[in-house]
């Protein structure tokens, strides 16, 4: 399965009861494979056609060449003569395909592949799934950024889907394609994570920071001036200039607006923003934990 390009549009800060709209790129329909042997017994008498075609086309009786094999000399193998397909007519699309209707109705959950769009995937076959480093369901034991129980995906009261952090250690990430920013919010660019900053309450909300962080302290502040601030790699022309190969020229913007601040994304390896509370997940969603990516694929209710 291909997961190219999966980002959530959140509208609104990352708190309880988000819903995550996201759109998956359909697999083409696999045509179905037609039928060559209607039953087993049919084998045989294609194979006996078929050294009756091979013969005449050698100029030499069927029965001639049978008797030559029960005698013990193999005749030269022919090729198989398959009978010509009958086109068949696919069925009139006037129906919905089958699902159950006495239950509710399952999930996946992918793997991705390092590097990859795609990956392993693992069908929920009951009403909850845990994500860690040692604990659970999906157990991802090399990546040490991942914390024992470290995310839990949990079907609601209504049917729905959700995802909550399981107070981890380094958080669980949501990509998203626009969010609302406010102080104290964590988000990854690329491979680079970030706490967004408000000076103080009492301060001018207009005057806010990006703080990189780092395993030890806190790493660079990137100031964010003016209506909109830009997020690239180094030599791109933004005004933050991050020096890490997974970011874009060109990645995310920054948008002071009078409701508060909000970031949009543009760059290949999406924007993410780490999620304080549980989030409804009612459509595919891409969500992280330590360095691993996954694919969330609500079925038809």
């Amino acid at each position: 399965m291909n997961f190219k390009q999966l980002e959530i549009n959140v509208e609104s800060e990352v708190a309880p009861e988000v819903a995550l709209e996201v759109a998956l790129e359909v697999a083409p329909e696999v045509a179905p494979l037609s039928t060559f042997f209607d039953s087993f017994d049919s084998v045989s008498e294609l194979l006996r056609k078929s050294e009756t075609l091979a013969a005449a086309a050698r100029g030499q009786d069927s029965v001639a060449v049978y008797s030559t094999a029960r005698n013990g000399v193999t005749p030269p193998v022919a090729p198989l003569c398959q009978p010509p397909l009958v086109p068949r007519s696919a069925p009139a699309a006037d129906a919905i395909p089958f699902r159950p209707l006495l239950r509710r109705a399952m999930a996946l959950v992918h793997i991705v592949d390092d590097g990859r769009e795609d990956g392993e995937s693992v069908r929920m076959r009951g009403d909850s799934l845990v994500i860690g480093r040692s604990e659970g369901e999906i157990v991802i034991p090399h990546d040490f950024s991942m914390s024992p129980r470290h995310a839990a995906i949990a079907r609601r009261v209504d049917g729905g889907w959700q995802l909550a952090d399981l107070d981890s250690a380094t958080g669980t990430f949501v990509r998203v394609t626009t969010a609302k920013l406010k102080n104290g919010s964590v988000l990854q660019v690329g491979a680079t994570r970030f706490r967004f900053e408000i000076l103080s309450a009492t301060s001018d909300p207009t005057e806010a920071w990006l703080v990189e962080i780092v395993p030890q302290g806190n790493g660079r502040r990137y100031e964010c001036r003016g209506a909109t601030t830009s997020i690239g790699r180094a030599n791109g022309g933004c005004e933050i200039a991050i020096n890490d190969p997974f970011i874009s020229l060109a990645h995310a913007q920054l948008h002071r607006t009078t409701h508060g601040w909000r970031i949009d994304n543009s760059g290949l390896n999406g924007l993410w923003v780490r999620i304080n509370a549980p989030v409804i997940m009612t459509n595919p969603s891409q969500f992280q934990c330590g360095e691993q990516r996954f694919v969330f694929v609500p079925l038809l209710t």
